[in-house]
Protein backbone atom coordinates (compact mmCIF):
# COMPACT_ATOMS: atom_id res chain seq x y z
CA UNK A 1 0.00 0.00 0.00
CA UNK A 2 1.60 3.30 -1.02
CA UNK A 3 1.46 5.93 1.71
CA UNK A 4 2.03 9.52 0.63
CA UNK A 5 3.38 11.96 3.19
CA UNK A 6 0.18 13.56 4.51
CA UNK A 7 1.77 16.93 5.30
CA UNK A 8 -1.04 19.52 4.80
CA UNK A 9 1.37 22.50 4.92
CA UNK A 10 4.41 21.50 2.89
CA UNK A 11 7.66 23.33 3.54
CA UNK A 12 8.38 25.70 0.61
CA UNK A 13 11.89 24.20 0.51
CA UNK A 14 11.18 20.54 1.35
CA UNK A 15 13.52 17.60 1.59
CA UNK A 16 12.61 15.73 -1.63
CA UNK A 17 12.82 12.40 0.16
CA UNK A 18 9.86 13.28 2.35
CA UNK A 19 7.62 12.89 -0.71
CA UNK A 20 8.91 9.51 -1.82
CA UNK A 21 6.21 6.89 -1.64
CA UNK A 22 7.52 3.62 -0.32
CA UNK A 23 6.14 0.38 -1.72
CA UNK A 24 8.24 -2.15 0.16
CA UNK A 25 7.32 -1.58 3.78
CA UNK A 26 5.12 -4.63 4.29
CA UNK A 27 7.67 -6.88 2.63
CA UNK A 28 10.72 -5.58 4.50
CA UNK A 29 9.53 -7.13 7.77
CA UNK A 30 9.36 -10.56 6.14
CA UNK A 31 12.68 -10.10 4.35
CA UNK A 32 14.39 -8.95 7.55
CA UNK A 33 13.43 -12.26 9.20
CA UNK A 34 15.36 -14.22 6.57
CA UNK A 35 18.93 -15.34 7.33
CA UNK A 36 21.57 -12.79 6.30
CA UNK A 37 22.98 -14.93 3.49
CA UNK A 38 19.51 -15.40 1.98
CA UNK A 39 18.78 -11.65 2.27
CA UNK A 40 22.04 -10.90 0.44
CA UNK A 41 21.27 -13.42 -2.30
CA UNK A 42 17.79 -11.94 -2.68
CA UNK A 43 19.26 -8.42 -2.93
CA UNK A 44 21.74 -9.53 -5.57
CA UNK A 45 19.06 -11.22 -7.68
CA UNK A 46 16.65 -8.29 -7.35
CA UNK A 47 19.28 -5.69 -8.25
CA UNK A 48 21.61 -7.62 -10.57
CA UNK A 49 20.51 -5.75 -13.71
CA UNK A 50 21.05 -2.45 -11.95
CA UNK A 51 24.63 -3.26 -10.93
CA UNK A 52 25.63 -4.90 -14.21
CA UNK A 53 24.84 -1.78 -16.22
CA UNK A 54 26.32 0.85 -13.93
CA UNK A 55 29.87 2.04 -14.50
CA UNK A 56 29.74 3.38 -10.97
CA UNK A 57 30.18 -0.15 -9.63
CA UNK A 58 32.63 -1.59 -12.15
CA UNK A 59 35.70 -1.28 -9.89
CA UNK A 60 34.07 -1.66 -6.48
CA UNK A 61 34.67 -4.85 -4.51
CA UNK A 62 31.93 -7.45 -4.35
CA UNK A 63 31.84 -7.10 -0.57
CA UNK A 64 31.25 -3.34 -0.87
CA UNK A 65 28.48 -3.95 -3.42
CA UNK A 66 26.80 -6.41 -1.06
CA UNK A 67 26.95 -3.84 1.72
CA UNK A 68 25.53 -1.14 -0.58
CA UNK A 69 22.71 -3.49 -1.60
CA UNK A 70 21.72 -3.92 2.02
CA UNK A 71 21.55 -0.15 2.48
CA UNK A 72 19.58 0.74 -0.67
CA UNK A 73 15.94 1.67 -0.27
CA UNK A 74 13.21 1.43 -2.92
CA UNK A 75 10.83 4.22 -3.74
CA UNK A 76 9.01 5.92 -6.58
CA UNK A 77 8.10 9.34 -7.86
CA UNK A 78 5.03 10.41 -9.78
CA UNK A 79 5.12 12.27 -13.11
CA UNK A 80 6.06 15.91 -12.56
CA UNK A 81 7.47 15.31 -9.09
CA UNK A 82 10.91 16.77 -8.33
CA UNK A 83 13.39 14.19 -7.10
CA UNK A 84 16.24 16.64 -6.46
CA UNK A 85 16.38 20.42 -6.71
CA UNK A 86 19.16 22.41 -8.37
CA UNK A 87 21.39 24.25 -5.93
CA UNK A 88 20.43 22.18 -2.89
CA UNK A 89 22.61 19.84 -0.86
CA UNK A 90 22.18 16.29 -2.17
CA UNK A 91 20.39 13.82 0.11
CA UNK A 92 20.98 10.57 -1.76
CA UNK A 93 22.42 8.69 -4.70
CA UNK A 94 19.54 7.58 -6.94
CA UNK A 95 19.32 4.70 -9.40
CA UNK A 96 16.44 4.56 -11.86
CA UNK A 97 15.20 0.98 -12.03
CA UNK A 98 12.27 1.87 -14.28
CA UNK A 99 11.03 5.16 -15.64
CA UNK A 100 12.25 8.47 -17.04
CA UNK A 101 13.33 11.75 -15.50
CA UNK A 102 14.30 15.11 -16.96
CA UNK A 103 17.55 16.87 -16.09
CA UNK A 104 16.69 20.55 -15.66
CA UNK A 105 19.33 23.31 -15.49
CA UNK A 106 18.37 26.95 -15.05
CA UNK A 107 14.73 26.05 -15.67
CA UNK A 108 15.39 24.31 -19.01
CA UNK A 109 15.25 20.58 -19.71
CA UNK A 110 18.73 19.68 -20.90
CA UNK A 111 18.60 15.90 -21.04
CA UNK A 112 16.69 12.85 -19.91
CA UNK A 113 17.56 9.88 -17.71
CA UNK A 114 15.99 6.44 -17.94
CA UNK A 115 16.35 2.83 -16.79
CA UNK A 116 19.74 2.05 -15.21
CA UNK A 117 20.82 5.70 -15.09
CA UNK A 118 21.92 7.18 -11.79
CA UNK A 119 22.23 10.70 -10.39
CA UNK A 120 23.04 12.59 -7.22
CA UNK A 121 26.47 10.96 -7.01
CA UNK A 122 28.59 14.10 -7.33
CA UNK A 123 26.79 16.02 -4.62
CA UNK A 124 26.78 13.01 -2.33
CA UNK A 125 30.48 12.20 -2.79
CA UNK A 126 31.86 15.76 -2.73
CA UNK A 127 29.36 17.65 -0.58
CA UNK A 128 28.78 20.19 -3.37
CA UNK A 129 25.31 21.47 -4.09
CA UNK A 130 23.39 19.81 -6.91
CA UNK A 131 24.01 21.30 -10.36
CA UNK A 132 20.57 20.40 -11.77
CA UNK A 133 17.05 19.48 -10.81
CA UNK A 134 15.75 16.03 -11.66
CA UNK A 135 12.02 15.65 -12.31
CA UNK A 136 10.15 12.41 -12.97
CA UNK A 137 8.38 12.59 -16.34
CA UNK A 138 6.59 9.26 -15.93
CA UNK A 139 6.00 6.98 -12.98
CA UNK A 140 9.62 6.34 -11.94
CA UNK A 141 10.87 3.56 -9.70
CA UNK A 142 14.12 4.25 -7.90
CA UNK A 143 16.59 2.68 -5.55
CA UNK A 144 18.36 5.18 -3.35
CA UNK A 145 21.36 5.24 -1.09
CA UNK A 146 20.95 8.02 1.49
CA UNK A 147 23.82 10.24 2.62
CA UNK A 148 23.88 8.50 6.01
CA UNK A 149 24.09 5.07 4.37
CA UNK A 150 26.68 6.28 1.84
CA UNK A 151 28.81 7.56 4.73
CA UNK A 152 28.54 4.15 6.44
CA UNK A 153 29.67 2.47 3.19
CA UNK A 154 32.65 4.84 2.92
CA UNK A 155 33.58 4.24 6.57
CA UNK A 156 33.99 0.52 5.80
CA UNK A 157 35.21 0.88 2.19
CA UNK A 158 37.10 4.21 1.91
CA UNK A 159 37.95 3.67 -1.79
CA UNK A 160 34.25 3.84 -2.71
CA UNK A 161 34.13 7.65 -2.31
CA UNK A 162 36.98 8.17 -4.80
CA UNK A 163 35.46 5.71 -7.27
CA UNK A 164 32.12 7.52 -7.05
CA UNK A 165 33.86 10.88 -7.59
CA UNK A 166 35.71 9.49 -10.64
CA UNK A 167 32.52 7.96 -12.06
CA UNK A 168 30.66 11.20 -11.42
CA UNK A 169 33.27 13.20 -13.35
CA UNK A 170 33.16 10.74 -16.26
CA UNK A 171 29.36 10.74 -16.30
CA UNK A 172 29.26 14.56 -16.09
CA UNK A 173 31.50 14.79 -19.17
CA UNK A 174 29.30 12.35 -21.11
CA UNK A 175 26.14 14.24 -20.15
CA UNK A 176 27.75 17.57 -21.13
CA UNK A 177 28.82 16.15 -24.52
CA UNK A 178 25.31 14.81 -25.10
CA UNK A 179 23.84 18.20 -24.18
CA UNK A 180 26.25 20.03 -26.56
CA UNK A 181 25.25 17.64 -29.37
CA UNK A 182 21.59 18.33 -28.63
CA UNK A 183 22.19 22.11 -28.75
CA UNK A 184 24.09 21.75 -32.04
CA UNK A 185 21.19 19.77 -33.56
CA UNK A 186 18.68 22.37 -32.39
CA UNK A 187 20.85 25.18 -33.80
CA UNK A 188 21.15 23.36 -37.15
CA UNK A 189 17.36 22.98 -37.30
CA UNK A 190 16.85 26.71 -36.74
CA UNK A 191 19.23 27.61 -39.60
Amino acid sequence: NPNPNPNPNPDPDPDPNQYVWSWGEGHSEVVNQLPLTLRLQLSIVMNKRLFEKMPLFKDISELAILYILQKMKPGFHLPGQLIITEGKVGHALYFITRGKADIIRNGKVTSQLSDNDFFGERSLATGERTNASIRACVFTELMMLTRKDFDSVVALFPDVRQKVVESAAELHEKRQAKFREQLDRESAQVL
